[in-house]
């Protein structure tokens, strides 16, 4: 951020208005200048896990991070942050709080604790039993420092499935999820695993979660879709379920091959090739291009005895 200040006045143009960044020109000719105060931040525990997203703000020896637990360090004694000053130096910490406050002020991350959404968020999480741990006031979210300690679960129980194991992932994806309800990662891993050992009920009700904490994760409804598919041959109820998370998911990821050929099989299932021809011809008129989708395309064109049609899919096919 520092590059373009430091350009333009080295080319003696006119300074950027409001920027964040400053010129280095000063320090290039030897002359002390004091570092401004800067931001820091990672979205990736929230958008990842469902963690407490993090902020940080350093100014002068000070840094302070932002999160349910919040931290404070002298970072010319302390370069490798081990010892937290936010309880001894509470003026320091207060300072650092009220200026990444003001630097961050109407951003979404830090929204308030009685906007609809975090309430809504937080409400979610309660329903799903989650009442203890260290978690934001503001979205009822875990502190990274505390989650990071449970991805020793998620990665036993990736490990497990991989292995051809499911059954070994069931225990840590349970223990971990206790703990982290919104872990998102950990549901839909958990639902996977519950599906390959035969407890389809159990996976419906482990995406339905999480289609509740995540409306708009695609996977999420498509693998929900398909816990419903496994009941739906001679279960009306289950067809109209998983063709119902069917079409949600294409909604929210129109080009998802899988998502379409599964639905076309869930109607061949019930003996409609009709219906499943045209969530094939749908999602050739999505763009989605995918030799198993049009294969499966030209042999219900070959049941319909339109030659043709059949033969144009094949080709299709061939050039992947």
């Amino acid at each position: 951020m520092d590059v373009a200040p430091t350009l333009l006045e080295l080319l003696h143009l006119p300074a950027l208005a409001g920027a964040d960044g400053r010129s280095l020109l000063p320090l290039i000719r030897g002359e002390h200048k004091e570092v401004q105060g800067y931001e820091m931040e990672t979205l990736y525990p929230s958008f990842s896990y469902g963690w407490a997203p993090l902020r940080a703000f350093c100014s002068g020896s000070y840094k302070y991070i932002e999160a349910p637990r919040p931290e404070l360090y002298e970072l010319p004694t302390d370069p490798g942050e081990i010892h937290d000053l936010s309880q001894k130096r509470a003026r320091a910490r207060g300072r650092a709080e009220g200026a990444l406050a003001d630097r961050t002020r109407g951003d979404v991350v830090a929204a308030p604790a009685d906007d609809p959404e975090t309430s809504e968020r937080r409400d979610r999480l309660a329903s799903l039993g989650y009442v203890s741990g260290s978690v934001s006031p503001a979205t009822g979210a875990l502190d990274p420092k505390d989650g990071v300690k449970l991805l020793g679960d998620l990665d036993a129980a990736r490990h497990a499935i991989q292995l051809g194991d499911p059954k070994d992932a069931l225990a840590p994806l349970t223990r971990l999820i206790a703990k982290n309800p919104g872990n998102i990662p950990a549901r839909l891993l958990l639902g996977q695993a519950q599906l390959a050992v035969g407890k389809s009920d159990d996976a419906v009700a482990t995406y339905r979660a999480v289609t509740g904490l995540a409306p708009n994760n695609a996977l999420a409804w498509f693998n929900l879709g398909n816990a419903h598919a496994g009941k739906a041959a001679g279960d009306d109820a289950a067809f109209a379920e998983a063709k119902r998370c069917y079409d949600r998911a294409v909604l929210l990821s129109p080009r998802h091959a899988d998502t379409y050929l599964n639905l076309a099989a869930l109607y061949a299932a019930r003996k409609d090739p009709e219906s499943s021809r045209q969530t094939l011809l749908r999602a050739r008129a999505a763009e989605v291009s995918d030799p198993t989708l049009e294969t499966e395309l030209g042999l219900l064109e070959a049941g319909r005895k339109d030659a043709p049609a059949a033969r144009a899919a094949f080709e299709r096919a061939r050039s992947f």
